[in-house]
């Protein structure tokens, strides 16, 4: 965007920066909403806003809002590219001082934020578990967006453990130990007996898949084809378990509707535990078991325990479902003035006009 594609009342831009020689320009006009809280107790960046009108577009479309800093920018250095954002170096929001700010891709401004400790995640004292994010409870793993990204070590640990009991007790399974047996079923045998030989009969009444589970837990099938050779890759295709066994045993599944578990047990394939329903009624299902899981927190993001006294619900949504919120922090927002709350304050002591 080019200043010649702009025009705005320039006078009246200056008119509402307030000029600190030694700081910050602070923007007082117009800003953007704060929108509602977000879950760590912060708001979104409140940037200055002023009305301009574009040169190259008609009639009603010609006026619009800019951003205050990024106008600043476009009357200082002629233009902008619009895949580019208008970072400040000071981190505030508010500031219009050119040399308070620099040009930078999305990737750039999150890189800054990480890097000066202002991101949500920062906040977080504790994981979902409950575990102190210490410096010897704490490593560092760098993410898909190439951020290093906080993890605990404590639920890593816990992980680990139960990927490594799985794996004994596949092991130590009468499966493995019939290798060449299962090799041979798996060439000659048909679809139902290798599946009823992959199960196994558990005292809940459950048959638990004992073979191949994928990362959710889910039992994985390679259901054989017949109308291909031996030797075609579409001769064998992998399937979740429990939706071919209440296939081959019960019926087609209904367009729309999914396989639920009647006993909240996602190793069975049972036919007689499975039944077919839609995605609201099995996470409904999953919150009367208590299988959700935000259900399964015990602290808050900041450590606070979910006890009866310190946990408050919301009214049911949508979903039929309340959502639970710490009381602890919620008195802490509401006792704190916000920075943009404190600035409305002064607009009111003050009397400046805050509109375009």
């Amino acid at each position: 965007m080019r200043l010649s594609d702009i025009g705005f009342q320039e006078e009246l831009f200056y008119a509402k920066i307030l000029r600190d020689p030694n700081g910050c320009w602070e923007w007082r006009g117009r800003r953007k909403s704060p929108g509602k809280p977000r879950k760590n107790g912060g708001h979104r960046a409140r940037y200055g806003q002023f009305g301009v009108y574009y040169t190259n577009r008609p009639g009603r479309n010609s006026k619009g809002v800019l951003d205050a800093h990024r106008l600043m920018w476009i009357l200082m250095n002629g233009e902008v590219d619009d895949r580019l954002k208008v970072c400040h170096t000071c981190d505030n929001t508010a500031c219009v001082r050119p040399d308070h700010l620099f040009l930078g891709t999305q990737s750039d401004n999150m890189q800054d934020c990480v890097e000066k400790g202002r991101h949500a995640m920062r906040s977080k004292t504790h994981c979902p578990n409950g575990h102190e994010y210490t410096e010897e409870n704490t490593y560092l793993m760098l993410g898909r967006d190439g951020y290093r990204q906080r993890r605990c070590r404590e639920c890593h640990r816990s992980r680990q453990r139960t990927y490594a009991k799985r794996k004994y007790q596949a092991k130590q399974s009468p499966l493995k130990q019939k290798k060449s047996v299962m090799q041979r079923l798996h060439l000659t045998g048909d679809n139902e007996t290798r599946f009823l030989l992959k199960t196994e009969r558990t005292a809940g009444g459950c048959w638990t898949w004992k073979t191949g589970l994928n990362a959710n837990g889910y039992g994985q099938f390679a259901v054989k084809d017949e109308r291909f050779p031996v030797g075609d890759k579409r001769r064998y295709k992998t399937r979740r378990v429990h939706i071919w066994s209440y296939e081959n045993f019960v019926g087609p599944v209904p367009r729309g509707l999914i396989v639920r578990h009647l006993c909240h047990n996602r190793a069975c394939v049972r036919p007689e535990h499975l039944e077919v329903g839609t995605h609201k009624e099995n996470m409904q299902d999953a919150y009367d078991a208590n299988r959700l899981f935000n259900q399964k927190k015990t602290h808050c993001q900041h450590g606070h325990e979910f006890t009866e006294e310190n946990t408050i619900y919301d009214k049911p949504g949508p979903a039929g479902r309340p959502k639970r919120h710490c009381r602890t922090c919620k008195m802490a927002r509401s006792r704190r003035i916000l920075p943009w709350e404190a600035e409305y304050m002064f607009f009111l002591d003050s009397g400046l006009d805050r509109s375009i």
